[in-house]
């Protein structure tokens, strides 16, 4: 578990759907709550009457973020925790903690893949129903796309921690997600690149029709490519890098 010993603290709480913000609130989340959320037990969190989304650490981690984190081997019984924690708390989906990361960056670290995919489903269902109350279309396109603090995505985390089925569910969902380059100016193709994780970058050449290949200090996702020998990734990211240059004349 990343947090112990819980302490009070403030925090900035907005719902979702444009509801008025709720400024200053003390927040805590004590070892009982913190204890439930990382073992995923269920009937004390359908008891409780307050509002979920006060419930956070140190680091401003809610219980999906807890929960998540905890999860060792995922199961289909491990869905049942975030949904009725979701139904409950609609606004958890989007919520960040104190590196601004959602729980779908936390499920995509540790290559949570129904999590994921659980998630990502709800984000869609949510913009569904916002369309209805009129909001509008690209609610859940943010929300999927939300960076950390570091600007790192849900796939930047995919990527660097090697998951390629989470991977290919972010991608398949999204591939604008590839575009996305951190505060390190880290493309998700250079982080695969560069990690030589070669059926990553293959499946990011292969599903997106343009993925951004910078990295830092004008390197390239090739450059790394080329650095370690990976000559499938090359000839795929050479034959985009032409496709590319032909179609942006």
């Amino acid at each position: 578990m990343a947090d112990s010993q819980p302490l009070p603290e403030t925090q900035l709480a907005s719902e979702i759907n444009d509801q008025p913000e709720r400024k200053d609130i003390i927040t805590f989340m004590d070892a009982k709550w913190y204890n439930s959320a990382a073992e995923g037990q269920i009937n004390p969190f359908k008891h409780y009457t307050g509002p979920l989304d006060l419930l956070r650490t140190p680091n401003k981690n809610t219980v999906l973020h807890v929960y998540i984190t905890a999860v060792q081997n995922e199961t289909e019984e491990s869905i049942e925790f975030v949904r009725l924690v979701i139904s409950k708390c609609p606004s958890l989906l989007a919520e960040p903690n104190i590196r601004g990361e959602t729980p779908l960056h936390i499920a995509a670290r540790f290559g949570h893949n129904n999590i994921v995919e659980f998630l990502i489903h709800s984000i869609k269902k949510a913009q569904y129903e916002d369309l209805e109350r009129g909001a509008e279309v690209s609610t859940s396109d943010k929300m999927l796309k939300k960076t950390s603090t570091d600007e790192d995505s849900a796939l930047h985390e995919a990527v660097r921690n090697n998951h390629p089925q989470v991977v290919e569910i972010l991608i398949g969902e999204n591939p604008e997600f590839a575009n996305i380059t951190n505060a390190a100016g880290e493309s998700p193709l250079y982080l695969a690149a560069v990690r030589e994780s070669n059926s990553i970058a293959s499946k990011i050449l292969e599903i997106c029709l343009s993925p951004a290949y910078t990295g830092p200090n004008a390197r390239t996702a090739l450059h790394e490519a080329v650095i370690s020998g990976d000559a499938g990734t090359v000839d795929q990211a050479q034959s985009y890098y032409r496709f590319d240059k032909k179609n942006t004349r």
